[in-house]
């Protein structure tokens, strides 16, 4: 015994509208100043790795799955690795775009005094500590 056909319509409908899972790629790294725009040494830095604003236009309708960052420190260099995972549920059709720059943000350990390198295995950012970061952060490009 089949479905009746008045049936499937909505059936079908309704499978097209369930939430999609989709993982954000993740493009840009920055170096993000604690308090005021001094990174200082002796203290932990923030980090972050997300999307560059200028690179990306979300739908208002993703919601946040789940996120992560890690920071490992080796030497000089700070490894950071992150993920940002969001379900997409527009039902209704074409929402307009909403730009935004989703990120996931980590703490390094204290850093001395140095030069340092953060990297996402793509990008790379020098920065010295201590240093004045332009406008609170300091990002790849």
């Amino acid at each position: 015994m089949g479905i009746p056909t008045r049936m499937m319509l909505p059936l079908v409908a309704l499978l097209a509208c369930a939430p999609v899972r989709e993982e954000i790629t993740l493009n840009q790294v920055c170096v993000v100043a604690n308090a005021g725009l001094t990174l200082v040494a002796g203290q932990p830095v923030r980090l972050t790795i997300g999307v560059d604003p200028s690179q990306t236009c979300r739908r208002p309708c993703d919601n946040l799955v789940s996120q992560s960052c890690t920071v490992q420190r080796e030497g000089n260099t700070l490894r950071i690795h992150g993920h940002i995972t969001v379900e997409v549920d527009c039902p209704g059709g074409d929402f307009p775009p909403v730009c935004s720059a989703p990120l996931v943000e980590c703490t390094s350990e204290p850093l001395p005094e140095g030069d340092y390198v953060l990297t996402d295995g793509t990008r790379e950012l020098r920065f010295h500590v201590p240093s004045d970061l332009p406008r609170f952060r300091a990002c790849s490009s």
